[in-house]
């Protein structure tokens, strides 16, 4: 028996090595497995978490801005206020032709600027929300991995009490809640000054296309249609000149540097537009994989794998470009709890940085695209809804064939029209605006606060 082995020793040696080895490597393929499995396991739920967070937030965003419209309501019709014209008509002035013409005037004015105004709200909210919730959402996964380190530490010299919240939290808890309140409180300016502004571009633009139309000229529903776009145009021209002209008196003598956001000089005040923009740097474009939840989670949104492809390659190429020049300000590394009571180290927000952040989204030409984009879409809106309140009383004449774009009828009849849209396109009535809902549901929107909201997340 010992002459067998010593003459197959070899054999036997290369066989052990050769279960051994494939054992050990078995068992490491399958270590390296199980952890691979894991840690797709935690990216899953991690990104289910965020598109939860998100989703919740975006709805919150809605009705924020549903809550913005009475408010809202009241400044435009205040601003432009055609009732006491239309009472002083029924004492039968002598000015009566001035007054229709005011009149006119202020119906135009009134539904460009109830477009404008809920578009840059919802824009000014949404952004200022996913921004806000990145950062707390950020700062509750910091504390939560901070508290999943302690409790998986052997070092037993860690306290239990450690693991508790401390008044420091519940006071750091607090200080958040007003930087909250604080954050979107500046909403006032857009609301006061910001509008003021607006609704003065507005004006001068409607008056000046109005100049060469009277009351008895018949306008069609497409007529009228054009009229609204060409002040849009206008309008967003005189932005565009503005919002050049303040970048270059703050920017004289500095070279290679993009301009401010068109729509800031309306969102944001002076202090914060005035002030030296900290991500221009960073904002080239660059090639990049898409920011957005869908591509991350394989998503449930429909946005990120829409038609416009294009558009969306090209906002997360920018985002992701802000994102990794924001990352060692954004995501910098939570520490555990010391045993001598410091505070958790991490990015301590204030108000400066949040409106400095608000102020670099939008800066960015997407979002001034964006704004651009739901414009045109709140003047569709407002065309449907032209129609229907417009031809009613025709439709009893009207044949099956007839196209009521085509119908004509004159310009004084269309003030009243005109006029009562301000409380439709800012109706508030039982929690339910379809302007706001319909902007709510654009893909565009939808994947633009994805990315933002991503962005400021970070890997």
């Amino acid at each position: 028996m010992e002459q067998f082995f010593r003459k197959h020793r070899r054999k036997f040696i290369g066989t052990g090595v050769l279960v051994g080895g494939s054992y050990a490597l078995y068992r490491y393929l399958r270590y390296k497995m199980e952890q691979h499995l894991q840690q797709k396991v935690e990216e899953l739920n991690e990104q289910k978490r965020r598109s939860s967070n998100f989703s919740a937030n975006q709805e919150s965003c809605l009705q924020t801005v549903v809550s913005f419209l009475p408010n809202l309501q009241t400044i435009i019709a205040r601003t432009f206020d055609s009732q006491q014209l239309r009472a002083s008509l029924d004492e039968n002035p002598a000015k009566k032709k001035e007054i229709w013409m005011e009149l006119m005037v202020l119906s135009v004015c009134r539904c460009v600027s109830s477009v404008y105004s809920v578009v840059l709200l919802y824009m000014l909210v949404r952004v200022q929300v996913n921004i806000l919730a990145a950062e707390m959402y950020k700062r509750n996964n910091q504390h939560l991995q901070s508290i999943s380190s302690l409790t998986s530490s052997s070092d037993s010299s860690i306290p239990a009490s450690s693991l508790n919240r401390s008044s420091d939290d519940m006071s750091e808890d607090a200080t958040d809640h007003q930087l909250r309140k604080s954050y979107l409180s500046e909403m006032k300016y857009f609301l006061t000054d910001g509008l003021k502004s607006l609704f003065e571009i507005i004006n001068r633009s409607v008056r000046q296309h109005l100049k060469t139309i009277s009351l008895k000229d018949k306008m069609s529903l497409l007529n009228i249609e054009s009229l609204m776009r060409g002040i849009k145009s206008e309008v967003d021209m005189v932005l565009d000149c503005e919002a050049s002209s303040s970048f270059s008196n703050q920017c004289l003598g500095h070279h290679n540097m993009e301009t401010i956001g068109k729509f800031n000089q309306i969102l944001l005040p002076s202090k914060i537009i005035n002030q030296q923009p900290a991500s221009k740097a960073a904002l080239e474009m660059e090639s990049g994989s898409d920011l957005s939840i869908d591509n991350k989670c394989g998503g449930s949104y429909s946005c990120s794998s829409s038609s416009k492809g294009k558009k969306s390659g090209k906002r997360s190429s920018i985002l992701q470009s802000y994102l990794s020049f924001r990352k060692n300000s954004l995501l910098k590394t939570v520490y555990p709890r010391s045993l001598s009571n410091q505070k958790r180290h991490g990015s301590k927000l204030d108000l400066k940085t949040l409106l400095n952040q608000t102020k670099d989204v939008m800066d960015l030409a997407d979002f001034s695209s964006t704004v651009i984009e739901l414009t045109e879409h709140g003047l569709s809106f407002l065309t449907r809804t032209l129609a229907e309140h417009s031809f009613v009383d025709q439709s009893n004449d009207a044949d099956d064939n007839t196209d009521f774009q085509s119908i004509t009828m004159p310009m004084a009849k269309w003030v009243p029209v005109l006029d009562a849209q301000l409380y439709t396109l800012c109706q508030y009535d039982h929690h339910i605006n379809c302007l706001v809902m319909s902007i709510h549901l654009n893909k565009t929107v939808n994947l633009f606060s994805e990315n933002v909201y991503e962005a400021f997340i970070g890997d």
